[in-house]
C-alpha cells in the first residue's frame, strides 16, 4: 500500500494494556485527500505497573533490570524512540538502539512508509520478530507510533518501559552516554504480518453500521478545538 494513495485510510492501533486486567490503548490516524491528518494520542492510564508481571505491554524498570543478562546476550532488544525534531536524551539504557519516528513515517501526511522500507528499518536496528523488544522514549506519542508500526510488521512481543531511563536508573541500572551499535539482523517474517491493523474507510463505515466499532478522535484538545493546526482545515 503506497503512503500517498488517494483512498482515505484510517490507521487503528489497538494495543492491550494492563493495570488490573487490560486497558485499551487506541490510536487512530486518518489521511484525507485534502492533505489533512488526525494525529495519534494515548488514553490516560492510572495505577501502578506491577514489577513482577511477565506478560502485558507495560513493564517497569525493575522488570527490565531482571532482563539485564538477556539484553547483554541479545535475547532482549531495547529501542529508544526519538520523536520528530527531538534530540536524543543525555542518558540511554544499556544496549539501546534508536528509532526516529521519521524513519517509519513520512511527511507531509506522516503516513507509514512502504512495507519494504519498514522491513529495512527494523532489520537495520537488529530487531527479530520473535525476540522480546522493549521500547521507551521521552514522547509517549512517538513510542506508541513505533510500537504500532513494529506490531503491524509482525513483532510478536513488544514491551513499553513507561518510566523510561529514569525507571531504569532508579532500579539500579547504569545510564549509558551513547547508544549501542548493532549488527543488522534478519527480521525473519514477511511484512506486514498484521495487515488487519490498518483499516480502510469502507471497512470502518461497515463496522459502524453494524455497531462493531467506535471511531474516536485521539488528537490533543487544542487540535480538536482548532487551536493547533498542522494542516488546514483540520478534519473531524
Amino acid at each position: 500500500m503506497k503512503p500517498m494513495q488517494q483512498e482515505h485510510i484510517f490507521r487503528c492501533h489497538l494495543i492491550l494494556l494492563g493495570t488490573v486486567s487490560l486497558i485499551l490503548l487506541g490510536a487512530c490516524r486518518q489521511s484525507l485527500d485534502s492533505g489533512a491528518e488526525a494525529d495519534l494520542a494515548i488514553l490516560p492510564i492510572s495505577g501502578e505497573v506491577d514489577p513482577d508481571r511477565e506478560k502485558g505491554l507495560f513493564v517497569s524498570g525493575a522488570w527490565l533490570m531482571d532482563q539485564e543478562q538477556a539484553i547483554l546476550s541479545g535475547e532482549v532488544s531495547v529501542v529508544e524512540v526519538i520523536g520528530f525534531g527531538e534530540k536524543p536524551s543525555g542518558q540511554h539504557i544499556q544496549g539501546a538502539v534508536a528509532i526516529r519516528t521519521d524513519e517509519i513515517e513520512r511527511e507531509p501526511l506522516w503516513n507509514l512508509v512502504p512495507d519494504n522500507e519498514l522491513f529495512s528499518v527494523l532489520e537495520s536496528k537488529g530487531l527479530i520478530w520473535n525476540r522480546t523488544t522493549v521500547f521507551y522514549g521521552k514522547d509517549p506519542f512517538a513510542v506508541a507510533r513505533v510500537i504500532w508500526a513494529a506490531s503491524y510488521a509482525g513483532l510478536a512481543d513488544p514491551r513499553w518501559l513507561w518510566s523510561g531511563v529514569r525507571g531504569w536508573t532508579r532500579s539500579g541500572g547504569e545510564g549509558q552516554s551513547s547508544l549501542a551499535n548493532v549488527e543488522p539482523s534478519m527480521f525473519g517474517r514477511s511484512v506486514p504480518a498484521h495487515p488487519e491493523y490498518q483499516v480502510s474507510t469502507a471497512e470502518i463505515k461497515e463496522r459502524l453500521e453494524t455497531g462493531a466499532a467506535e471511531v474516536v478522535s485521539v488528537r490533543s484538545r487544542r487540535e480538536y478545538n482548532g487551536c493547533l493546526l498542522y494542516t488546514s482545515p483540520s478534519p473531524r
